[in-house]
């Protein structure tokens, strides 16, 4: 999958490259897509895998390193009628991370990785549709991390359990829960979002 135009970077638009590096398994693949401002990676329960994120120039397939750049994760909620389920996501090479002060996201380090596992088990989605306007419910399942000079990065992504149901994944750039935009009230005309200015990854609010 290729989300086109994800940011522009001193002049030069970047796509984003969204590819497995091991078996994947989706149980409806038509849910891994792009939904709104954000990505979303569906995987089937039982399974797991390696994805690359790759920031290319765009309609080429030359990678392009950035400065620094901010990824989000929203793992989302455990099903109580799935069974034993248990969902998490691992990463390696980030410069920092954040989770909000009430979180439903675990966390343990793992040799140079570092594990996010949701705790929360729900009948109802809590998926957003737009990171930099997180609500309450949504920061407590998100996950915000900075990388420095990077091209791309990797996420492991696992769900446990076993049944013929998937889970939907949600990823995009930078979100509230790391840098809150002051200027979401603003109208379109007025708002100044200095947090990411020249960053690859763009501030939707602005």
């Amino acid at each position: 999958m290729t989300i086109s135009k994800v940011c522009s970077v001193n002049g030069t638009a970047l796509d984003l490259q969204v590819s497995n590096l091991t078996m994947y398994t989706p149980a409806a693949a038509q849910n891994t897509k792009v939904k709104g401002k954000i990505g979303q990676l569906d995987v089937k329960i039982g399974t797991g895998v390696l994805v690359r994120f790759q920031l290319l120039e765009h309609n080429t397939t030359h990678p392009l390193e950035v400065d620094s750049l901010y990824f989000s994760l929203v793992p989302g909620e455990v099903h109580p009628d799935h069974g034993e389920e248990w969902v998490k996501t691992t990463l390696t090479g980030f410069n920092k991370y954040k989770l909000n002060a009430v979180t439903d996201i675990t966390h343990a380090e793992k040799n140079s990785s570092v594990v996010f596992k949701s705790t929360r088990s729900a009948r109802t989605s809590f998926t957003p549709t737009d990171l930099m306007a997180l609500t309450d419910e949504q920061k407590k399942l998100a996950v915000a991390l900075e990388f420095k000079k990077v091209s791309h990065w990797d996420v492991e992504f696992q769900v446990g359990s076993s049944s013929s149901f998937g889970h939907n994944f949600s990823f995009g750039g930078a979100s509230s829960l790391l840098y809150p935009c002051p200027q979401l009230g603003a109208p379109a005309s007025k708002r100044v979002c200095s947090h990411y200015a020249g960053r690859a990854s763009h501030c939707s609010c602005c």
